[in-house]
């Protein structure tokens, strides 16, 4: 058995729809968390394989996800913008000998958004983070509807409640994260629009000269 350690990015990229096609064919319907934008190979092959049969995505005004993101990666307001706003940056480890996660590229904000919701391979319910943070049941349960999963709305009441965010706060505090940062709080704050108390004019403008089009399509209007 080859160590996937010892595989470049590019070999494990070449790699990855097989995997995804064995597990599906193995364990069945299973939910997947990924940052991958909707990657395709040189071949035009789904970076995700074929298996998948629904997705549900979720979007955030990139204002506030610039914030969220320089807050998880310990950099500066301004370098997390130019993160969004660049179309090669990756996730995970881009070379030989790297971190445990694999590679995931993520294009720049606005074409990670459309490399989903423009597919037509895999049926995708866009959902937005403003909404369900609004209502997190009624998102929920159109999520759920979705996928074609029955749910009772007490069991969604019930979900909703052991994953609101102070009780993600709480579990965090007594327990660790094993994605945070480290030394700051993953479930730092949550809250839509506080990017109107942070950024200055300059970067929100940065941010929505940049993105306005899908930002738009997506209702998030200019500050």
């Amino acid at each position: 058995m080859l160590d996937s350690d010892l595989l470049f990015p590019d070999d494990i990229d070449l790699l990855r729809p097989r995997l995804y096609d064995h597990i599906a064919a193995d364990e069945g319907a299973l939910w997947i968390k990924v940052h991958d934008a909707y990657n395709y190979l040189a071949d035009g092959q789904p970076m995700l394989g074929t298996a998948p049969g629904a997705a549900i995505y979720l979007v955030r005004d990139p204002r506030d996800v610039a914030i969220s993101f320089a807050h998880f990666s310990n950099v500066s307001i301004d370098d997390s913008i130019a993160f969004l706003g660049s179309t090669g940056k990756t996730l995970g480890r881009d070379r030989f000998g790297g971190p445990t996660q694999l590679r995931q590229r993520l294009l720049d904000w606005s074409g990670h958004v459309e490399s989903w919701t423009q597919q037509t391979c895999v049926p995708v319910l866009a959902v937005r983070y403003e909404d369900l943070s609004a209502d997190p049941v009624a998102e929920v349960s159109r999520a759920m509807q979705f996928a074609g999963q029955d749910v009772l709305e007490d069991d969604v009441e019930r979900a909703v409640a052991l994953t609101s965010f102070g009780a993600l706060q709480r579990q965090e505090a007594e327990l660790g994260f094993v994605e945070g940062p480290g030394a700051t709080p993953f479930f730092r704050s949550g809250r839509p629009g506080g990017w109107r108390e942070i950024l200055s004019r300059e970067q929100s403008r940065r941010v929505e000269d940049a993105h306005a089009a899908v930002m738009e399509r997506f209702g998030y209007a200019r500050g």
